[in-house]
């Protein structure tokens, strides 16, 4: 099975259990809940759906509430207007107003003859030539299908942000049903990390993790501040090819991931990885070739949006993205030039080399946050890594990053060790004459991990002989 992580987006298409195990059993880790599409009563119901399959059949996966955030789109209802090229349209936010209608309206007033409108992510391009209070006179630069629900930008950023009313309910939902990521939508500074969590930290002492989606040219520029905020961050590549030129996108993207990766935190790389899925049973050689390189930059995630979400082919699609990342995976090379500045980072180095030198087939890492976890899986070890943890959320917030597989555990070391041991005998992933490498806080529960320790399995074994 795959290492890198499958987020794949739950809709119309996967909204059934079976298709949710299909999904599941070819390598999805997360399920993503688009709150920007659908009513609240869907996403309660794909929640219990998506909880129902890994039940079934016992596989941990994450769940991420993706908010909509402070987001202009457009409010067509079932109508849909074709413009060509050169044709005149009136856009506004007032009802019976304007043959496409955009909300919040608000954003509206603050544009001015000359001002582009993008929607649909750019695919259709409107010129304000004429404004008349709260209606925009529009030419059609470059024409299309406007649908509702369709994505609004304008060649001037609009002033909104922060959290919506309909982002406070999907949280109080999301909050409910336990999910185990939020995903912020248009975050621009940190404040509106921050702001977020004063409202989620305000109803539940057990938070779910803040994912932050760079998708604006604002939040590029402040990505170090808002990345210290967040426990991950979504290179959501769709948006920000419209806030900014899209043969820039290639290099944020790696640039974004290398700064994940510097400081040990989940990275999602997302948006039409696999768009020709949605209607055929084969994705193309460039998004063959997309999805490799997005593994090669450092990617602990990939994400699947139309394609499991309303696509025809939503179990076919995991299945190819798993097949993707294994060819990928097998390229990929112990990374050690990352900076060691902290204690757990200095282990997680050390484990991963020994593992190297000594030709470790497991880490084992007891893990309270998986702070260190995350640090072993940014080198990207040949080693499979099994994190030891007795804290049940971390236990699902390690189903985002990379290679990690989690054990529950309890108290005790040495029988959390040898249980984890047995595992493995059991699974074939080790014999009793392999080296093991162990980091552990010493002593346990009340230190950080400072111990990195290597026995032979069958040293540690109590009952088990030392060949299987």
């Amino acid at each position: 099975m795959q290492r890198t992580r499958i987020v794949s987006t739950i809709g119309p298409s996967s909204s059934h259990i079976d298709v949710l195990k299909g999904m599941i059993v070819e390598g999805m880790n997360v399920a993503r809940l688009n709150f920007s599409h659908g009513t609240l009563g869907e996403k309660s119901e794909q929640i219990d759906l998506v909880r129902a399959a890994s039940k079934e059949l016992g596989v941990r996966i994450g769940i991420m509430s993706d908010l909509q955030g402070p987001e202009v789109r457009t409010h067509m209802g079932k109508k849909e207007l074709r413009v060509g090229e050169g044709d005149l349209v009136t856009v506004s936010g007032k009802e019976g107003f304007g043959e496409v209608k955009v909300k919040p309206s608000s954003v509206l007033r603050s544009l001015e003859s000359g001002d582009e409108l993008l929607i649909d992510g750019g695919r259709i391009r409107l010129v304000v030539r004429e404004v008349r209070d709260d209606l925009l006179k529009c030419e059609v630069l470059q024409g299309g299908v406007v649908r509702d629900k369709r994505s609004v930008h304008a060649s001037k950023p609009f002033d909104i942000r922060g959290l919506t009313e309909e982002d406070r309910e999907a949280i109080k939902l999301s909050l409910n049903k336990g999910v185990d990521f939020i995903a912020l939508s248009f975050v621009k500074s940190a404040d509106d990390v921050l702001e977020a969590k004063e409202f989620i930290n305000s109803l539940t002492d057990d938070p779910p993790a803040i994912i932050s989606k760079i998708e604006t040219k604002e939040a590029v520029e402040r990505i170090k501040e808002i990345l210290e905020e967040s426990y991950g961050i979504m290179v959501a590549r769709g948006d920000l090819g419209v806030g900014m030129s899209l043969q820039e996108v290639p290099r944020v993207q790696k640039m974004l991931i290398r700064l994940a990766n510097l400081h040990a935190k989940p990275v999602i790389t997302a948006t039409e990885m696999l768009e020709s899925m949605v209607s055929s049973p084969v994705p193309t050689r460039a998004e063959v070739t997309d999805v490799y390189n997005a593994i090669l930059d450092g990617s602990d995630a990939l994400m699947l949006s139309a394609e499991t979400a309303i696509g025809n082919y939503p179990v076919l699609s995991v299945r190819w993205m798993r097949m993707i990342c294994e060819a990928a995976e097998s390229s990929l090379d112990i990374r050690l030039d990352f900076p060691v500045d902290k204690i757990p980072s200095f282990i997680g180095r050390a484990a991963v080399e020994a593992s190297e030198m000594l030709r470790c087939p497991v880490i084992l890492c007891f893990t309270y946050s998986g702070y260190t976890a995350r640090h072993v899986a940014r080198h990207r070890p040949k080693a499979k890594i099994i994190a030891l943890s007795s804290n049940p959320r971390t236990s699902m917030l390690l189903t985002l990053t990379w290679g990690i597989e989690v054990l529950d555990v309890g108290s005790n070391t040495e029988e959390a060790i040898e249980g984890a041991l047995e595992y493995c005998l059991d699974k074939k992933l080790i014999s009793g004459d392999d080296e093991i490498v162990i980091t552990y806080g010493h002593p346990h529960g009340k230190a950080r991990t400072n111990t990195l320790r290597i026995h032979k399995a069958s040293e540690l074994l109590s009952s088990k002989p030392s060949e299987e």
